[in-house]
């Protein structure tokens, strides 16, 4: 397939992810900008004071990419009823979600999610990563939660977070305290949505009333040694003896590691959009 010639937005998204994310090979870990502020707004630390050269940075690329449509990535909404759009009906029969890798290097990576109506990406991690989501078309729903004191890989232990006789015997070693952020809904009208290493790390997406898609950026991207997508079921407050009030928004949740569910699975497409750089 011949591909559209090269987006100048894009060029500039890709230019700004260089700027604000120049790590050298290697490095495994990126910090969260100092002192991003919590997430705030729809979703994610969405109010960035730009007090620093990092937050500069991670200010101008979050504009960058607000500016980002699916003209500039050669994206075509899916038809909710036809499945007529950027992939064959086919491709989208064959997964609930589709990924299109744009740019992958070892400080960033960026691309787009497409997600069928009702479909879901399990509740997740980025394990000191930070990201950023830029909803293209349809509506998502994110339940999101920040880390409680205690960052993962800190060897963090269930006797040090509540009493071991309260902790479920099966993957007990595996509970981490989280903090529930409010529920939001995005839509191309949204801001960009980011997450942080603290903030909205564990996040769970959702499309609801029809098709979705969204651009997605992550710094430092997976790398299957270090920072693994761990997936996540939140606890049922009895099962760590305590009450529904307390996982009310803004208090504190329990989530246990579980294998990828079984209903959920990511297949790639090429990326068919405008040239790159």
């Amino acid at each position: 397939m011949i591909r559209k010639t090269m987006s100048t937005a894009l060029t500039q998204l890709l230019r700004e992810c260089v700027t604000c994310f120049p790590l050298p090979v290697g490095v495994t870990r990126l910090s969260t900008p100092p002192n991003t502020p919590p997430p705030s707004g729809e979703c994610g630390a969405s109010d960035i004071d730009p007090s620093t050269t990092e937050q500069r940075s991670l200010s101008k690329l979050m504009d960058r990419m607000q500016s980002i449509c699916c003209d500039d990535l050669g994206l075509k909404p899916v038809h909710p009823i036809t499945g007529a759009g950027t992939l064959t009906p086919p491709h989208l029969a064959m997964s609930p979600v589709t990924y299109m890798a744009i740019q992958d290097t070892s400080s960033f990576t960026v691309g787009i999610f497409l997600l069928k109506k009702d479909k879901t990406i399990p509740l997740h991690d980025h394990p000191g990563m930070t990201g950023l989501v830029r909803v293209l078309y349809g509506t998502l729903n994110v339940t999101s939660f920040n880390h409680c004191g205690t960052p993962l890989g800190s060897g963090l232990s269930p006797g040090h977070i509540v009493d071991p006789d309260l902790i479920p015997k099966e993957g007990g070693d595996s509970v981490i305290p989280v903090i529930k952020n409010a529920d939001c809904s995005l839509t191309s009208e949204s801001p960009v949505c980011v997450l942080t290493p603290n903030d909205a790390n564990f996040h769970q997406i959702s499309a609801v009333s029809g098709p979705a898609a969204f651009l997605d950026i992550l710094a430092p991207p997976y790398d299957d040694i270090v920072r693994c997508c761990n997936y996540y079921h939140q606890l049922p407050p009895a099962d760590i003896g305590g009450s529904p009030e307390q996982e009310q928004n803004g208090g504190t949740a329990w989530l246990q590691t579980i294998p990828q569910p079984s209903e959920f699975w990511c297949y790639q497409e090429p990326y068919v959009g405008p040239s790159l750089p």
